[in-house]
């Protein structure tokens, strides 16, 4: 309710994998779908309740935008799961219309990167550190 509440609307969430994840827009999302760069980054908590948050961002006149987010329960994954599950969170944005995109930005993180390769296969791949 609180998401729907704030106008984000919820895009993605668990199905076969077994792993707890769901995945949201924010109300910046129409506005910088047609960007050619985003920058894709996430925290990880590890405690019993520990969970993963992956935050796509967008950029406009110079200043960071959330787009989109992701939760993912990080208790029973490897990093197979990991990227399946970014892999169909990223399709499910470039099927909302995230489909420009000629640069992604991440740091060392191969389930980003691959997942992230297999969606827009024409873009460069940019490490920041």
């Amino acid at each position: 309710m609180l998401l729907y509440e704030y106008k984000y609307e919820l895009l993605y969430k668990s199905s076969e994998v077994g792993i707890q994840y769901f995945g949201f827009i924010t109300p910046f999302f129409d506005i910088l779908k047609s960007n050619k760069e985003i920058i894709v980054d996430a925290t990880y908590k590890t405690n019993a309740l520990g969970f993963e948050l992956y935050a796509i961002m967008g950029q406009f006149d110079g200043a960071g935008f959330s787009m989109a987010y992701l939760f993912v329960d990080n208790s029973k994954k490897n990093n197979g799961a990991r990227t399946e599950i970014l892999k169909g969170f990223f399709q499910s944005l470039y099927d909302r219309g995230l489909n420009n995109i000629q640069f992604f930005l991440t740091d060392k993180d191969f389930s980003q990167i691959t997942a992230s390769q297999n969606v827009w296969s024409s873009a460069k791949i940019q490490l920041c550190l």
